[in-house]
């Protein structure tokens, strides 16, 4: 049975502040300091630090609150809505931030999971000229629908199941690129144009082509993949964007891509995971290489120049090995995601029973 409930009935919501950047001895410290910034790089619902860590005294000579591990993180702004999980027995959140401390009735993975499905909700709420922002009151305020604890803990064991071989699978796809990257740099071997071992065209759509429920995969210049309709290429690809960061992707299916990407096809599919990893070593370069005042941008011709190890055929099966597997894993989690979207809405809503 569901009850509607305020979160300040259930949780305790805490603001977070920043001490005095130019006092050193605020800083540094042993205290976790959480920012937007740090939620946007997760990989996973838990953190334990952010890039910075504030002292003791920091902590006293500024107005942020100190939190417990059953609490849930939220970004109130810029943008709204990351979400975290402290695993710390103490920490901080800066103004950006919210932290939302569970009573015992909660479980705060269940308001989690919850919250996650709020989103564009929460995104509603907000208010602010230059950028929108929730603040304490409204999600003090806000209404949720809590089912007993029972059903929580429920909840979280199925959803965090699927989250727990997604977190697997992140984390064994970044130990295949790390593997890679070492094997790909400690070979001198000489180099060659990917010219010679590719074939390259530019994708044809607009921003605009993008859907958000679409049946293919749309690759642009973000370091995201979007969806989209319609696709135009298939197969095993390097994706090269053609501006801002350059950014390398791979993929193995049908597709289709932005005007400003790169559509990079091996001749040879033995030189997939050499042309990935190879290209990626290269992106320096091709920051060095580009033009443009504001955004930076690169032609065909730079493409066409990149250079790539020669490796011996076994190096290249390790590095096309270890890129199928990433692959794999990247398909088993797009699976495992899919799936989790559309259950945890039926299981927060009491529309499918758990038994």
């Amino acid at each position: 049975m569901l009850r509607k409930v305020r979160i300040k009935k259930i949780a305790k919501v805490h603001s977070g502040a920043t001490p005095d950047t130019k006092t050193r001895e605020y800083w540094d410290g042993n205290i976790p300091w959480i920012t937007p910034l740090d939620l946007s790089v997760l990989s996973s619902r838990y953190i334990d630090r952010g890039v910075r860590s504030i002292t003791e005294s920091g902590f006293k000579n500024s107005s942020t609150s100190k939190f417990p591990t059953n609490s849930v993180i939220i970004s109130s702004r810029a943008p709204i809505g990351l979400l975290a999980i402290p695993t710390l027995l103490e920490t901080t959140i800066n103004q950006g931030c919210k932290a939302i401390e569970c009573t015992k009735d909660i479980n705060n993975l269940w308001l989690f999971y919850y919250l996650s499905t709020q989103i564009n909700y929460l995104n509603r709420l907000g208010g602010g000229t230059t950028f929108k922002e929730i603040s304490k009151n409204d999600l003090e305020e806000l209404e949720i629908l809590v089912p007993s604890i029972k059903v929580q803990n429920n909840i979280v064991d199925i959803i965090g199941t699927i989250d727990e071989k997604i977190e697997c699978n992140e984390k064994y796809i970044t130990v295949l690129k790390n593997k890679s990257k070492l094997i790909y740099g400690s070979d001198c071997s000489e180099i060659v144009s990917i010219n010679k071992l590719v074939s390259i065209q530019t994708g044809k759509e607009d921003a605009n082509f993008a859907v958000p429920n679409g049946s293919y995969k749309f690759f642009t210049c973000a370091e995201q993949s979007s969806l989209c309709e319609d696709y135009k290429y298939e197969g095993k690809n390097i994706l090269l964007a053609g501006n801002g960061t350059f950014n390398v992707n791979h993929y193995c299916g049908k597709f289709n891509a932005y005007q400003r990407t790169y559509i990079i096809k091996p001749f040879n599919e033995y030189d997939y995971g050499l042309l990935y990893f190879g290209i990626k070593s290269y992106v320096g370069n091709l920051v060095s290489s580009s033009t443009g005042s504001i955004v930076k941008f690169i032609g065909i011709d730079d493409v066409k120049n990149i250079k790539v190890k020669k490796l011996s055929p076994h190096m290249k099966l390790v590095l096309l090995s270890n890129l199928n597997r990433i692959d794999v894993l990247l398909d088993e989690i797009e699976t495992l995601s899919q799936m989790k979207k559309t259950l945890l809405p039926l299981l927060l809503n009491e529309q499918v029973a758990i038994l």
